[in-house]
């Protein structure tokens, strides 16, 4: 099984979208428009940021799930074989747009088996609240294909979430679907043994690591909206201490008023 990237189009460079400053694309079922290889989802679709919008590291392209697209978003089918083992890989980063300041971002990935149409996993991710700056966090999990043909899907998933940028998407066989890893097979034909039992060591040890990455991305998360709330409250006492001072300065002026009109 070859080990290159199935997944079309993963950085979203194709098409280029114009314009140094910020720019993006709105892409929906009834827009001709389309980031090579990818499908909108639903009626509501996504948006596709230039590099400056995207702000990554490396200058790429990507992909916004949106704040108006709650249940829209991307898809790509691409070609398995039944019963191997493929590693599903992306980044995704909080939303830069300057509405979403302190908004979450959580989206979810689903895995479906294109030509039966069942569910094969899905996962929920956040990336944390936005600031107006983007984040780009790398994460991955892996899945079995059921048949020839599976779907890859990421969804808007909260009401009022801004979502998420996405991009860097891979996926990358790891089984034959025989018991044999596909790093072992390219090192047979170069006569280089590697075990099976240390590829599968090193899965588990990468779907562990991106299982905690994700629990201090909620922690982060709830963190920021402890400290937003713990910010209101104490602008709600301040403001209920300057209403009841004012109350007390209009309470002893009118009652000083009406002691003076009451004298002979």
């Amino acid at each position: 099984m070859p080990t290159e990237n199935l997944v079309r189009n993963g950085t979203f460079t194709e098409p280029r979208v114009s314009g140094a400053a910020k720019s993006w694309r709105p892409v929906h079922p009834a827009a001709a428009y389309r980031a090579t290889g990818w499908d909108p989802v639903n009626a509501y679709g996504y948006d596709h940021l230039n590099a400056a919008f995207a702000n990554h590291p490396n200058g790429l392209q990507a992909v916004d799930l949106g704040i108006n697209f709650t249940n829209g978003g991307i898809k790509q089918t691409v070609e398995t074989k039944a019963g191997a083992t493929y590693n599903l890989s992306f980044e995704c980063s909080p939303n830069e747009y300057n509405n979403c300041n302190g908004r979450p971002n959580n989206f979810t990935v689903k895995v479906t088996d294109d030509v039966g149409g069942r569910e094969i996993t899905s996962r929920d991710f956040d990336p944390g609240v936005g600031y107006g700056r983007a984040n780009w966090q790398r994460k991955e999990f892996s899945f079995q294909a059921k048949s020839s043909r599976t779907t890859i899907t990421f969804m808007g998933m909260a009401p009022g979430s801004c979502q998420s940028g996405i991009t860097n998407v891979s996926v990358i066989g790891l089984t034959d679907g025989q018991g044999t890893s596909t790093t072992t097979q390219n090192q047979n034909q170069n006569k280089g043994p590697v075990t099976t039992g240390q590829d599968q060591e090193l899965t588990n040890l990468r779907n562990k690591v991106n299982e905690l990455t994700g629990q201090v991305s909620d922690l982060t998360g709830k963190l920021a909206e402890c400290q937003r709330t713990s910010e209101q409250l104490r602008k709600n006492a301040q403001d209920a201490a300057a209403e009841y001072r004012r109350g007390r300065q209009e309470g002893w002026a009118k009652a000083t008023e009406h002691l003076q009109q009451a004298k002979p």
